[in-house]
């Protein structure tokens, strides 16, 4: 997990009202928390992620099966989002923690009072998530992994890394509801270094491949250029490098800074 352990962790316990030495204050007491991931079951980074978390409740003397219980929900179909937040909901936990936009609007949708903490949503002030970074408000309150407007930076970046770039390719999730804020950043700001962008919305692997296939390459002025917000069985694996670099440069991003909401 390449968020903060021990503070998503204390956020948990904090928003939750809990002590952070739960079993030297607490023995009696089973905490309930449910966790939404948009990750399928068996995707490494998630289960990562589940490992760390629980990892970092267990230094803190929160042990799942002993005085906590997961509520574990794994998705990776947007089409579902909306029932398996509903699902976990109506269990009642003390908190849900969300991993993206996506998930943590969903749980929005169907309450107001259970606390949610998230990790991973874009710009959560310009996404509807919170009222400001300041002051969440609402029942929400978590870790921003960027802001939109790093769009343009990115392709200062790319200009840096390659002056002679003319067009940037923009690949999107079209199930993400940031893409546009992504790509409307992006397209601000390409004038300025003398870019032109055009963009391909991907929904799985094989359209992936498709675009990858139909765009046109010209390794000395067209660059193939790649947001972070792309389907989970896209950027996980082996499929994304192979794909994109038939383009020169390639531009790959990654996510790996938060800030607190």
């Amino acid at each position: 997990m390449s968020l903060r352990r021990r503070e998503i962790v204390a956020l948990i316990a904090g928003v939750a009202g809990w002590p952070l030495c739960g079993l030297a204050e607490q023995p009696e007491l089973t905490r309930h928390v449910g966790v939404l991931m948009f990750f399928p079951e068996d995707d490494p980074e998630g289960q990562r992620w589940v490992s760390a978390l629980k990892g970092a409740l267990q230094q803190l003397s929160w042990i799942d099966g002993k005085n906590l219980h997961l509520e574990l929900r794994w998705v990776a179909d947007p089409s579902l989002v909306a029932k398996y937040a509903a699902e976990l909901v109506s269990l009642t936990p003390d908190i849900i923690l969300t991993t993206n936009t996506t998930t943590t609007k969903a749980v929005q949708q169907v309450s107001t009072a259970v606390p949610i903490v998230f990790v991973g949503v874009s710009d959560p002030v310009s996404t509807g998530v919170v009222a400001s970074l300041a002051k969440p408000g609402a029942n929400a309150t978590g870790f921003a992994n960027l802001e939109f407007a790093i769009g343009g930076k990115w392709l200062e970046l790319l200009k840096e890394i390659a002056p002679y770039v003319e067009q940037a390719h923009v690949i999107l999730d079209a199930n993400n509801p940031t893409g546009r804020w992504h790509l409307q950043t992006i397209e601000s700001a390409a004038p300025a270094f003398g870019i032109v962008v055009s963009r391909s919305l991907v929904r799985d692997r094989d359209e992936m491949v498709q675009h990858s296939l139909q765009y046109p390459m010209s390794p000395q002025r067209v660059s193939s250029y790649c947001p972070a917000r792309l389907p989970t069985g896209i950027v996980r694996g082996s499929l994304l490098s192979p794909t994109v670099s038939r383009f020169r440069p390639s531009f790959h991003l990654g996510i790996t800074s938060s800030a607190v909401a």
